[in-house]
C-alpha cells in the first residue's frame, strides 16, 4: 500500500476511514447543556483515538471515534489542513463538533 501524505477532500476521508488509516481527537463537542458541557471539558481529548465508519452512530464502539456517512456530507461541516508544516486536519461536523485528524503511520 503506498503511504497517505494527505487527505484532499470528506470523500477521500471517508475513504481512508474505511481503511483504518485515521485517527482523531475531539477538539470540542457542545450540548445544549451548558454545565454538563463543563464538566466534561467541553468533549476535548488529548488522547489520539481510531476512527471507525458505522452506519448508525448507536453502533460505535467504546475507544474509537465513529463516524456515519452524514458526517461526511453535512453542508456545514469541512475539513481544513492545519497551517504551516502540521500533518493534522480539522474535520468539522457541524458548528458544535470538531475533531483534530491525522494519518496512521503505516509500517
Amino acid at each position: 500500500m503506498a503511504k497517505v501524505t494527505k487527505i484532499s477532500n470528506r470523500g477521500h476521508l471517508k475513504n481512508l476511514v474505511k481503511k483504518g488509516l485515521i485517527e482523531a481527537k475531539c477538539d470540542f463537542h457542545l450540548t445544549d447543556d451548558y454545565a454538563f458541557d463543563s464538566a466534561y471539558n467541553f468533549g476535548k481529548d488529548e488522547n489520539w483515538l481510531p476512527v471507525e465508519h458505522v452506519e448508525d452512530l448507536r453502533d460505535g464502539k467504546n475507544g474509537f471515534i465513529s463516524l456515519s456517512d452524514w458526517d461526511f456530507g453535512t453542508k456545514s461541516g469541512g475539513l481544513y489542513r492545519n497551517g504551516g508544516e502540521s500533518s493534522c486536519y480539522t474535520f468539522y461536523i457541524h458548528s458544535n463538533l470538531s475533531y483534530t485528524l491525522r494519518i496512521k503511520e503505516v509500517a
